[in-house]
């Protein structure tokens, strides 16, 4: 591929295009507008191949040289939380979108580059669906990039870990059924405070306890009990807590314990007790040999590269790609002063939609130079 890039114009293109999908942010399974503005976006620039309801929502655009060898993909997220795009899937995808006009320009020699716009990345389960899909099979790839914004890190530099880059984690929901009653007269009234706050500390305490070999993380989410009825004894209580782990036998571990936690809670206090389990998300692992392929970029780019000690403490379906296909995954800094992902008002630097998309471009370059020659 050629590397020259004339202008800034795809970056300003980016930055417009990040722009209006902030103001129409959409949650996992319902990126509908989401996917018509990329769509309308990407076609643009006239890749060889379009397609769309991907695992979902999902869009796939592929620029397809004709001629046979290695075909390398870009993977971005499209949905947001309730709050709006509070984990930067906006800049993510504008990011991403912004390297359409520059492959226009600088079509691969042979094999193919296609980027791919995932749904339902923030529930675990879009990588998986998308890459089940009969319509991703046709652009296989031989290398496949994903990447998220880490906040607290330098705005721009690459951080990386082969082996374990992020932790596993699931949700659960805790429901505990007890007896409603009129507070006039309590008889036959089992009310569920007790259990709900028994297990909610129990939960809590699970980070702290040194049985786990490895970093584990707990964290209560939500919980209601009753409704806003006054003369009424509450019947009924439900708990959501997040799980987290490096090890999935930690994990196990932790599940199987609070299922226990809760079958006792029910016992003593006399409460019917049902626990679902969702949003699970499987550890990425970084396979062997992506160190020598990051340091081997860093050299020819000069761009700034941090290693990681440990892996990053949040979670990711990426990994759901890499059990069936060659590829990385990277974090992007956001700056040192970035918000936390998730948080109320978090709104990634504008510069960082511009330095992921050259952070990218320049990746892609790399990665057809290194499989050409393989």
């Amino acid at each position: 591929m050629s590397t020259q890039v004339s202008s800034n114009a795809p970056i300003e293109l980016a930055e417009t295009l990040r722009a209006r999908l902030a103001l129409f942010p959409e949650t996992a399974n319902s990126e509908r507008e989401t996917a018509a503005r990329l769509k309308h976006f990407l076609t643009e620039f006239k890749p060889t191949r379009f397609v769309d309801h991907v695992g979902g929502y999902g869009v796939i655009a592929e620029w397809n040289s004709g001629k046979k060898g290695p075909t390398v993909m870009v993977r971005a997220c499209m949905d947001a939380a309730a709050e709006g795009h509070t984990y930067g899937h906006d800049a993510e995808m504008a990011a991403v979108a912004g390297l359409a006009p520059l492959i226009q320009e600088n079509m691969p020699k042979t094999g193919a580059l296609v980027l791919v716009f995932q749904p339902a990345s923030t529930t675990g389960t879009g990588a998986h669906a998308v890459f089940s899909d009969d319509k991703f099979r046709p652009f296989k790839p031989d290398w496949i990039i994903g990447f998220e914004p880490i906040p607290g890190e330098e705005l721009g530099t690459v951080v990386f870990r082969e082996g374990a880059m992020t932790t596993a984690s699931k949700g659960l929901t805790i429901k505990l059924h007890g007896k409603e009653s009129d507070i006039s007269s309590a008889l036959g009234a089992v009310h569920p405070l007790k259990g709900v706050i028994r297990l909610s500390e129990q939960i809590l305490d699970l980070s702290a306890d040194e049985k786990f070999e490895q970093f584990v993380q707990t964290n209560v989410a939500h919980i209601r009990l009753g409704e806003k009825v006054f003369h009424t004894s509450p019947g009924y209580a439900e708990l959501s807590a997040t799980v987290r782990a490096r090890k999935k036998r930690e994990l196990d571990k932790m599940a199987k314990r609070i299922v226990d936690y809760a079958q006792i809670a029910g016992q003593i206090h006399e409460l019917g007790v049902d626990v679902t389990w969702h949003d699970e998300f499987i550890a990425i692992r970084n396979g062997e040999g992506t160190a020598k392929v990051v340091e081997q970029w860093r050299k020819a780019s000069g761009h700034p590269v941090r290693l990681l000690d440990e892996p990053l403490h949040w979670s990711d379906d990426f990994q759901h790609y890499l059990k069936g296909l060659n590829g990385v995954f990277i974090g992007i800094g956001a700056g040192q002063d970035a918000q936390p992902r998730g948080s109320e008002g978090f709104d990634l630097p504008e510069a960082w939609t511009g330095q992921t998309h050259q952070i990218l471009w320049s990746m892609v370059q790399d990665s057809f130079k290194r499989l050409y020659s393989s």
